[in-house]
């Protein structure tokens, strides 16, 4: 049998989904802290096993922002308009007039201060 504790409680394994005992756990909103980031994993059957754990963040596009961690997100949208020059893209501000058929492109700039193996970003919905 394991034990995993998170944030120092015994996390309920008893929504297991198959033989090999997967089974997931979602926190929401305020009961989400730092302190969640701390786990313990304990088994007493003397048998090896494997396993994983992530902490995975999920919001509307909309409520996304530039943050003070380690990586940031710049959301900036642009009118596309097509000139005597060819494609122009004009910047959206309060005072862009947006009509039916209009073309907006979505431009979203990732910045981390840090090297990372994977980064993943899944537009849902509207994107302004």
């Amino acid at each position: 049998m394991r034990k995993l504790l998170v944030a120092n409680s015994i996390l309920d394994q008893n929504n297991a989904t198959d033989a090999a005992g997967y089974f997931k756990k979602i926190w929401n909103g305020e009961t989400i802290t730092p302190q969640l980031g701390n786990i313990s994993i304990t088994t007493t059957s003397g048998i090896g096993g494997y396993g994983a754990m992530y902490w995975q963040y999920l919001d509307k596009m909309e409520n996304i922002s530039g943050t003070t961690s380690g990586l940031t997100v710049v959301k900036q949208l642009y009118l596309q308009k097509m000139t005597l020059t060819g494609i122009q893209l004009v910047p959206i501000d309060e005072k862009t007039v947006l009509k039916v058929g209009d073309l907006v492109i979505t431009n979203l700039e990732f910045t981390a201060d840090r090297e990372m193996q994977y980064t993943y970003a899944r537009p849902k919905g509207q994107l302004f």
